[in-house]
């Protein structure tokens, strides 16, 4: 058994931690000085002032056990100390009394126990002792001045040895209770790293889950959602037949808002939900944004508008879907909590920012649970959620969403007369993209060219789905189809295709690795084949290493054929072919 564990046996359990070891360990050492001083020189001093001091110490440590701040402890004996030790020093040889050494334990105790401008101030106060004690010794003004002797010499080199002593006693002691600390820091750290580790790979398998999971359900909405839009547009002339496809659609879009809402809050756990600016026409957006809440407000007896101040820029550079995204949130919430009168979305310019706000005629917020609409698994009332749905987390991630991009989110309501959520973004105003090809007189002509496609996807839903929606916008191209990355190097082998449906995740090769092939192979044959990326991931490192890979543009399952035939337009427009279709 070392020193350090015997004197932690030795130490009471109430003091056995933080600076309170060193607290009692000084006590003890001063308790056994002054006995051996008491013991070795009986015939010099005031024993009674010894003891009187000893029992000062001794019941300084009882009261420090018991609970007593150590900071005021220590502070009532310094003071005990430092008038004992000045009154011994002026009864006896003043300035050349050894006693006066015993002051200089005082600022080492209060250095280590209380604070570093503690030990300054008692170092002013023993420096103006001494200077007081040699100017009545110098003008020979001290009571009783006790001749020196040999007996005294014997006592003063004693007191000088035993002073310096504590001296170094007391600032190993120190040491090697700072040291064990260190020790134990240090060790604490470690099992906190190991744990922290521990933590981050438990986060790491939970975001990958829920992105497998994400994925796995995303794929099949991505059919589901798809056919649907196709039956849609062949019943439009069976009103029956048609409503139930429009309940279907809905249907499908909520469950994609949840998924979405989940795999945001992942990001959103792991600061992974970010942003990507790219330039897009205002109004536009905006109106797409409301007309995903077309079919729904038909069935409903509500005013459903926009209005758009005069002043918006008509282009703007953002994060496109993520405002799409604000606006779903907020005019979906409108809609599910309002069952008459208006949901209005007015667009306005303030300063540099523009201002979004939905206002509808609604339940209303208390204005007590107004502080908690933003939190995450949080709604209004426990009865709003049981009567209304929802998860709880649409504002949460609506308002970091708004944080990220620069902007402020608010709301302001009243109980059963409706609530106005705002939300403000900086847009900064941009020049026009090229106008898309969709809006050209030369888009018929591309419309009945005979197109060469290659849909390469592992599951064969998808690849139907996509091919229905080509056959329908382009009737007469030709269709192949690759089941994997390998397939599809295989088919561009065989013949020439004027563009490639990709996607990411396959067996054997993913959508990745076969567009970096496809780049350092096919491309240097001859033109550049356009690269349409599709993937049911949602990560945003995805999509970036697609567009490395080689990728043209990327969309995200489930796609809207609007969208997807407007992609495809503008990537067939920048293939070498167009200009000789279009002549």
């Amino acid at each position: 058994m070392n020193l350090a564990e015997s004197l932690r046996r030795i130490t009471p359990t109430r003091l056995r931690e933080g600076r309170m070891p060193f607290v009692f360990y000084s006590g003890v050492v001063l308790l056994i000085v002054i006995a051996l001083i008491a013991i070795l020189t009986p015939k010099i001093g005031s024993q009674e002032g010894r003891y009187a001091f000893m029992g000062v110490i001794a019941l300084s440590l009882v009261m420090l056990n018991a609970g007593v701040s150590a900071k005021r402890l220590l502070t009532f004996v310094c003071i005990y100390a430092a008038i004992h030790i000045t009154l011994a020093a002026w009864f006896s040889q003043g300035i050349f009394s050894p006693r006066i050494n015993w002051l200089y334990l005082i600022p080492i105790l209060m250095i280590h126990m209380v604070s570093r401008r503690a030990a300054w101030v008692w170092t002013g106060i023993i420096i103006a002792v001494q200077v007081a004690i040699s100017t009545l010794t110098y003008s020979d003004l001290l009571p009783n001045n006790t001749p020196l002797n040999k007996t005294h010499e014997v006592y003063a080199f004693f007191v000088y040895f035993v002073t310096a002593s504590s001296l170094i006693t007391l600032t190993l002691i120190y040491q090697g209770i700072s040291n064990k600390a260190i020790a134990e820091i240090k060790v604490r750290n470690e099992e906190l790293e190991a744990k922290r580790q521990e933590l981050q790979a438990i986060v790491d398998i939970r975001d990958q889950f829920i992105a497998s999971v994400s994925h796995e359900l995303r794929t099949p909405i991505n059919a589901i959602m798809g056919f649907n839009d196709l039956l849609q547009q062949s019943q439009a002339q069976n009103p029956k037949a048609f409503e139930i496809l429009q309940l279907t659609q809905q249907s499908g879009e909520h469950l994609l808002t949840v998924i979405n809402d989940v795999l945001d809050y992942s990001q959103f756990q792991s600061g992974k939900l970010g942003i990507h600016p790219e330039p897009f026409e205002l109004r536009k957006t905006v109106a797409n944004a409301m007309e995903l809440f077309a079919n729904r407000v038909k069935s409903m007896r509500l005013d459903f508008q926009c209005e758009f101040d005069d002043d918006l820029p008509a282009w703007v550079i953002a994060d496109r879907h993520r405002l799409m995204q604000i606006l779903v949130n907020l005019l979906g919430n409108a809609l599910k909590f309002t069952q008459q009168g208006h949901v209005t979305l007015r667009v306005k310019s303030n300063d540099g920012f523009v201002v979004f706000e939905v206002e509808d005629t609604g339940i209303g917020i208390s204005q007590e649970q107004q502080s908690k609409v933003f939190e995450r698994f949080s709604q209004a009332t426990v009865q709003t959620q049981a009567m209304y749905g929802g998860n709880g987390l649409g504002l949460a991630i609506s308002k970091r969403l708004v944080e990220l991009m620069g902007g402020d989110i608010g709301v302001r309501s009243q109980l059963g007369k409706g609530s106005l959520f705002w939300f403000t973004v900086p847009l900064l105003a941009t020049e026009p993209k090229r106008a898309n090809l969709v809006q050209s007189p030369r888009f018929v002509k591309l419309q009945q060219h005979a197109w060469r496609f290659l849909i390469v996807d592992d599951v064969a839903m998808n690849r139907l789905l996509l091919r229905q929606i080509l056959k329908l916008e382009y009737p007469n191209a030709y269709l192949s189809e690759a089941e994997d990355g390998l397939h599809a190097l295989q088919s561009l082998k065989n013949a020439d295709f004027d563009l490639v449906f990709m996607d990411m995740i396959m067996p054997q090769m993913d959508g990745i690795e076969a567009s970096k092939s496809i780049r350092s192979t096919v491309d240097v044959q001859g033109q550049h084949l356009p690269i349409l990326g599709l993937s049911a991931n949602v990560n945003s490192g995805d999509r970036d290493r697609f567009m490395q890979a080689g990728a043209d543009d990327f969309l995200l399952k489930p796609y809207d054929r609007q969208t997807l035939v407007e992609v495809t337009e503008r990537l067939l427009f920048t293939s070498t072919q167009v200009a000789q279709v279009t002549q």
